[in-house]
């Protein structure tokens, strides 16, 4: 197997909550899947929410599309993304979440990927919180003098993974990411050179 690696980034990003839309916007914390897809539908000309149809042009094109903080390349879609990106060209200026925050894409490369065991691994990225539990440390692990150690934590947070069909709101999972070891239920992890990941 073989996956998209680039560095995605802006001065600023801003990915709104729809829930406030007053006086005040609240962003979420990660870019979320929607808004990925977004950015890759802009990359190849696909249309965003002023078009007609069920879905948006990029979600009804992409939204089998595999990502992690990689690209899964198995597809044709995924294929003419990783195409686009490696010869640095767009339809659309891509940016972060709103017009005024461009994306900057770079360091684009092809890696392959290794699948390994679901039990006690250290994930790179996100992964959705009913497909994992936290594993124990290992009692024997190497510990190392001259390093600090590095306390243990866990990020969580509600993030948009699809767009519903009948209204075209956001449909959600719980996302977690964390430096303990995480045990999968019915997942693939894929390791590539130091990274362990998960594709949703």
């Amino acid at each position: 197997m073989r996956a998209l690696k680039f560095t995605l980034s802006g001065k600023n990003a801003f990915f709104k909550k729809p829930e406030v839309n007053a006086y005040f916007y609240f962003t979420y914390g990660q870019i979320h899947r929607v808004a990925l897809l977004g950015i890759l539908g802009a990359i190849v000309g696909y249309k965003g929410y002023g078009c007609t149809g069920t879905y948006p042009e990029f979600y009804e094109k992409l939204k089998d599309l595999k990502v992690s903080i990689y690209i899964l390349l198995d597809s044709r879609e995924a294929d003419k993304i990783a195409e686009m990106i490696l010869d640095k060209k767009c339809v659309y200026i891509p940016y972060m979440g709103k017009n005024d925050h461009l994306a900057d894409i770079c360091a684009a490369k092809v890696v392959e990927l290794d699948v390994v065991t679901c039990e006690n691994v250290v994930l790179s990225c996100l992964y959705e919180k009913k497909d994992g539990k936290l594993g124990i440390a290992d009692e024997e692990e190497e510990e190392y003098e001259d390093e600090e150690e590095v306390p243990e934590f866990k990020y969580e947070e509600k993030l948009p993974v699809g767009i519903d069909s009948h209204l075209n709101l956001y449909q959600y999972e719980t996302f977690c990411f964390t430096n303990m070891k995480v045990t999968l239920k019915g997942k693939k992890i894929f390791k590539t050179e130091d990274h362990m990941l998960v594709f949703y």
